[in-house]
């Protein structure tokens, strides 16, 4: 039974329907994703009508960019579809970053905490679903010992397994820094069941990272983030996923060299060849993108021959380095994937696109950081836009700023439960000074 003291929501209409459009918005299917979208704009469409605060900027800056710079290529045959998904999928990054900030701004901490805690046990429940599939799939108890590839079921709620590690890494961050250790310690046993190891292994440098520029710690606790806990995890990867652990150990040869380094040179060399290239990239689906991915009808199956497209730029650059002929010969992984939000804003939007990220989703983040893990928790997604197209999945972004909002503020404080009942209903999340308006005479002693 869940903790009466742990969900405890003030507007339980508003807090329901916002938790129902999280869960549908994460989901693989785009009908899924709509209709997430639908049933909370349904309730809520005057969240259309408040300002344009934290990143949502970003998302308006780089939508009408795409609109503008997609127009310099609506003569290219086919490139319509390219255009229209990828305008597309911009406006609903806009939305969902919309309805995240105005549930935060405008819910009590106590709904905005339950909210969480109910979306991480959802997360945990079909997590086990998923653990379960894997034992009965490789008729082992422990899988990860029999094949590599078991870490792949580990998904969860979501498509696959490495958003699944990403998201279980913000919720163990978010419950260290509400001091719910047990809760932290299942979200990071779980994201470490799904050996998506280019993950695992940031995540982990993060810490050590953390360690050592962290003023708050002592010293006991900086050797711990330093040295015991990254040991212990390397010796239980080791042993009860071993072939997973030789997978990162290969990529250590320095005359193995990663294909999706070799992307980071394509991309810059791109960069580099013309003026155009560098200010405004190769426009929107023509050159690093999941929409370049999926219209080229070589990443998924469904998507129709009629409506194929691969521009130039995008098969003598990163299509050259991951499709079904060079699969044939060489490993997948992430380390092989061109994938990055980093190729993307660059290599299609130019240094424009990189600006308009840093200027308006960059900073802003930064401005409302009140604190080392809202300023960690920056970093790590950073760190994350290395492994793959985030803004083009609709379900890593979302959450990052759900939590990112809650663990950012200096006064956000996890003792709702003190909180009482009366001053619970009028409190309101104030981010428009970068704080909560929660103080120490809202807490019972």
């Amino acid at each position: 039974m869940i903790n009466s003291k742990i969900i405890q929501f003030d507007n339980n209409r508003y807090s329901i329907i916002f938790l129902i459009f999280l869960t549908f918005f994460v989901q693989k299917i785009i009908i899924i994703k709509l209709l997430g979208l639908f049933i909370i704009y349904f309730f809520y469409p005057f969240v259309l009508k408040n300002k344009n605060e934290f990143t949502l900027k970003f998302y308006i800056g780089i939508l009408l960019f795409s609109i503008l710079n997609g127009f310099l290529y609506l003569d290219r045959h086919g490139y319509y579809v390219a255009f229209f998904l990828s305008v597309v999928f911009w406006a609903l990054c806009y939305l969902s970053t919309k309805q995240v900030y105005y549930f935060v701004k405008n819910s009590t901490l106590n709904d905005v905490a339950s909210v969480i805690h109910l979306f991480f046990f959802i997360n945990v429940i079909f997590w086990v679903i998923s653990y379960l599939k894997a034992i009965k799939h490789y008729h082992h108890v422990f899988p990860f010992i029999v094949h590599n590839g078991a870490g792949d079921f580990m998904k969860s709620i979501y498509s696959n397994s490495s958003i699944a590690m990403i998201i279980f890494s913000f919720f163990a961050i978010y419950f260290v820094a509400h001091k719910k250790f047990l809760f932290s310690g299942i979200g990071f046993f779980m994201l470490l069941l799904t050996t998506y190891m280019s993950g695992i292994v940031i995540f982990l440098g993060s810490i050590i990272v953390f360690s050592f520029t962290s003023v708050n710690l002592s010293l006991l606790k900086r050797l711990l983030l330093f040295i015991v806990f990254p040991f212990c995890i390397v010796i239980f990867i080791k042993t009860f996923a071993p072939t997973n652990y030789e997978y990162v150990i290969s990529y250590l040869d320095p005359i193995n060299t990663p294909r999706k380094i070799i992307s980071f040179y394509q991309t810059f060399n791109y960069l580099s060849e013309s003026v155009q290239n560098f200010f405004i990239g190769a426009g929107p689906g023509n050159f690093s993108s999941r929409v370049g991915f999926t219209i080229s009808g070589t990443y998924v199956s469904w998507f129709p021959h009629e409506f194929k497209y691969i521009s130039k730029d995008f098969l003598t650059n990163h299509l050259s380095l991951w499709n079904p002929t060079i699969l044939a010969k060489y490993n997948d992984g992430t380390a092989n994937q061109p994938f990055s939000i980093f190729n993307q804003l660059l290599g299609e939007y130019g240094i424009v696109g990189m600006l308009l990220f840093l200027s308006y989703y960059f900073v802003s983040l930064f401005k409302i950081s009140k604190n080392t893990i809202g300023i960690y928790l920056v970093v790590l997604f950073l760190a994350y836009g290395l492994l793959d197209y985030w803004f083009e999945y609709f379900s890593v972004i979302p959450i990052f700023e759900l939590i990112f909002l809650c663990v950012s503020s200096r006064n956000f404080s996890p003792n709702i439960s003190n909180i009482t009942t009366k001053r619970r209903r009028k409190l309101r999340i104030n981010y428009s000074q970068g704080h909560t308006c929660l103080t120490r005479t809202d807490i019972k002693h």
